[in-house]
């Protein structure tokens, strides 16, 4: 069987994508690498390949999507996709992860409280 080469690409304006996400989120990031046939995509961060890793909240989808399942602050950071024999075409995720912080202050106790006679 002849494998013909593969031609790979990416848009200029796609190379780094904003991504955005709550603590305990659920997201999925798309890859946007494109080739012609389709390449097996390869996710890395810190260096390291993600499909590699034993963490059950990464996950990479054989159709090159990434999946991060209950986000945590842990998980802000920069995601890299490439072709799988091509490290030349790199998309980078700029993932934000925000946090809920809860106020224990009740601005109805506070308004009540201050509104009865002394």
């Amino acid at each position: 069987m002849c494998v013909g080469v593969s031609v790979v690409s990416l848009d200029k304006a796609l190379e780094l994508n904003q991504v955005s996400a709550r603590v305990g989120d659920n997201i999925e990031i798309k890859c946007d690498v494109t080739g012609s046939p389709t390449p097996p995509i390869v996710w890395r961060r810190h260096g390291l390949d993600l499909a590699q890793l034993a963490e059950d909240e990464l996950k990479v989808f054989p159709d090159g999507a990434l999946y991060i399942n209950n986000v945590r602050l842990i998980h802000a950071g920069n995601y890299t996709c490439h072709a799988q024999r091509n490290k030349d075409v790199v998309q980078t995720h700029a993932l934000h992860v925000h946090s809920t912080y809860f106020s224990f202050c009740s601005p109805q106790k506070d308004f009540f409280s201050s509104s009865l006679p002394s």
